[in-house]
């Protein structure tokens, strides 16, 4: 089953301040390459065991068009200065000009949940991205991530019917996501980012 999708057109993005006892950082070594791979287990992103030096490099050093000096992002607590929260911003240009961003691997502790820090981390990678002049960014998530999915609307993404084989599924999907957070209705768009119609409950 594909996953979801979502995509958001260039655009200001509205400004979130570091949460008290946070502050965002970008990678520094690979010393940040255990925190990331916690974080992205307790996220579950990651399999509970793995080799995470090798899930690290096929998925972050690997990955088209990411440089971790300029793309991976901590969020980090000021008492031990330990990452708490990750997300990645890639820009990624294309030989006919076109210029994309891209929103990849977003986790956080459980333990520093609604706090603010995904809003506040994904308007940093978002700016990022802006100031990288992309055109358009997307991202994919599950089902199941209702958090990050509501943060994702709320910061200007719209679904996106990026399943040919079964797009009434698509749609079904997306009505029980939005029944679970309350929301009423939401534009979808196609994959070149045309909105083609309306997700109503």
């Amino acid at each position: 089953m594909v996953q979801l999708k979502m995509r958001r057109p260039r655009g200001e993005v509205k400004n979130y301040g570091a949460p008290e006892g946070f502050f965002i950082r970008t990678y520094q070594s690979e010393n940040d390459i255990l925190p990331w791979a916690e974080i992205c287990r307790k996220g579950e992103l990651l399999a509970p065991q793995g080799n995470y030096i090798e899930d690290f490099k096929n998925i972050i050093i690997n990955h088209r068009g990411l440089i971790c000096e300029r793309d991976l992002f901590f969020v980090v607590r000021k008492s031990d200065n330990y990452p708490v929260a990750t997300i990645a911003g890639i820009s990624n240009k294309e030989e006919d000009g076109e210029n994309w961003g891209y929103i990849h691997m977003v986790a956080a502790h459980p333990d520093v949940r609604g706090l603010g820090i995904g809003n506040f981390m994904l308007a940093y990678a978002l700016k990022k991205l802006y100031n990288d002049n992309v055109d358009y960014t997307i991202l994919t998530t599950d089902d199941f991530r209702l958090p990050a999915i509501k943060t994702y609307i709320n910061a200007g993404f719209i679904p996106v019917q990026n399943d040919s084989d079964d797009p009434d599924g698509m749609i079904f999907r997306w009505k029980k996501v939005l029944e679970l957070l309350k929301i009423e209705n939401i534009d979808i768009c196609s994959q070149n980012g045309e909105i083609i119609g309306k997700i109503l409950l």
